[in-house]
């Protein structure tokens, strides 16, 4: 009997197990400046951004290739969606990458969480949402927490307080417009999708730019566990 079904029903058990999914959320989820800053001594933040997704991509076209099948009929029928949101991920990962020269990690994260606030705005306006109390008090915690850090003296922490939020609005964008449209589609196929015009963007970028250069193998070793921690685990808990 193939193990693939079985493969993919574990998978599918782990991903339905909610804790389990906490857990590795507030793991893997605060990452992401970390890994923005241990690259920032190799490379710019756009061809940075794009290697990390890039290996991402790689391993789960592979994943799929091996274990499911890919249905490219997916990204023909929804190519507009596909496109529209890899931009929006592609430029929120650049800023995000890029506001790390200006202020320290842990106050980028802080800074992040605005999303929830983005995220409650286009639920309320534009998808007519309805949210619990403490979603609210969660927003309020998340705008107090930014404004905190904001007004800090400081023209380069100012820099990047305005990067981390415009890349989070962007991100918040994107989310809203999955949820507007990205319904009637396989997991497996819009996460491969995604990633893959997020990549596209990220090398558009990074032509653009002028900034193609080839890592040495020290970064290598960082983004492919930034793209097997940060956005392979890490995006696929989310989803």
């Amino acid at each position: 009997m193939s193990q693939k079904p079985l493969a993919l029903a574990a998978q599918s058990r782990a991903l339905n197990n909610a804790p389990l999914v906490v857990i590795c959320l507030l793991v893997v989820d605060s990452l992401h400046f970390v890994f923005a800053r241990l690259l920032l001594p190799y490379l710019p933040p756009t061809p940075a951004a794009m290697y990390v997704l890039g290996v991402s991509t790689v391993q789960v076209a592979v994943f799929l290739a091996i274990w499911d099948k890919i249905d490219f009929g997916v990204f023909r029928r929804f190519a507009w969606f596909f496109l529209s949101i890899g931009f929006l991920v592609a430029a929120s990962t650049v800023l995000s990458y890029g506001s790390v020269a200006f202020i320290d990690p842990g106050t980028a994260s802080m800074l992040g969480k605005m999303s929830t606030l983005f995220s409650l705005g286009f639920g309320l306006i534009w998808l007519r949402d309805r949210f619990t109390l403490w979603q609210w008090l969660g927003a309020l915690l998340a705008i107090a927490g930014t404004f905190t850090i904001a007004f800090q003296p400081g023209e380069f922490i100012w820099v990047g307080v305005v990067m981390v939020i415009v890349s989070t609005f962007m991100y918040a964008l994107h989310a809203a417009l999955v949820k507007r449209h990205g319904h009637s589609m396989g997991l497996a196929d819009f996460f491969l999708f995604r990633l893959a015009c997020t990549t596209a963007f990220l090398l558009l970028f990074t032509i653009g730019r002028g900034e193609l250069i080839i890592p040495g193998w020290q970064a290598w070793l960082i983004l492919l566990v930034a793209g097997t921690v940060d956005v392979t685990i890490s995006r696929t808990c989310i989803t």
